[in-house]
């Protein structure tokens, strides 16, 4: 019997192309797009009740999201951004405005080790690829995953929001169980809702 085909590339295909895509992005676009991301987020009903934000610090050409952090200060919720910890785990530090932070693993800036973990409200994550039914696809390392499974597990339900140009769609991304699939996503066009209830 011959095994049924799929039409859905691999997730090293769809990250790979994705990429391509928003390198191809210019400095320029990349900004405008990011402030208009951040203006979008900042809209969402849920950020004004925040307590807790999560961003990070963006690398490469990904969404630059420090225009969120920067609204999350003026209205006076705290920011906390992941640093990795140990070769899989990831954990969200307190990082106050004027911070110093040190050097990561994968070209990434964190808050020091001795800074506060606390949980976020909201956690607004970068995205290499989405697809429409909320699919995430990061650099395939887990990171995120793992971060909200275990948030999960302490029984937190952050609101959880991806962040990506429209230029990183795709028709569909391949899933496992442990994908964790985001409730908004949020691009310079559009903010796409897949919360229940």
């Amino acid at each position: 019997m011959i095994a049924p085909t799929t039409d859905i590339p691999s997730k090293a295909t769809l990250r790979a192309e994705a990429m391509a895509r928003r390198d191809t992005l210019t400095t320029g676009v990349r900004e405008a797009a990011s402030v208009a991301i951040a203006h979008r987020v900042a809209q969402l009903p849920e950020m004004a009740r925040a307590r807790t934000i999560a961003a990070y610090m963006p690398i490469w050409s990904e969404v630059d999201p420090r225009p969120i952090i920067a609204w999350a200060f003026e209205h006076g919720a705290d920011v906390v951004l992941p640093a990795v910890i140990g070769g899989t785990a990831m954990e969200f530090r307190r990082h106050r405005a004027g911070d110093a932070l040190v050097a990561g693993r994968f070209g990434t800036m964190m808050p020091h080790a001795d800074a506060e973990v606390v949980d976020p409200d909201v956690v607004v994550s970068p995205m290499v690829a989405f697809d429409r039914h909320g699919t995430r696809l990061g650099h395939g390392r887990g990171f995120y995953d793992r971060a909200i499974a275990l948030l999960h597990a302490k029984g937190a339900r952050p609101l959880l929001v991806g962040v990506a140009f429209a230029a990183q769609e795709v028709a569909a991304i391949p899933t496992e169980p442990h994908d964790v699939r985001m409730d908004i996503i949020v691009t310079e066009r559009e903010t796409l809702t897949f919360r229940k209830g």
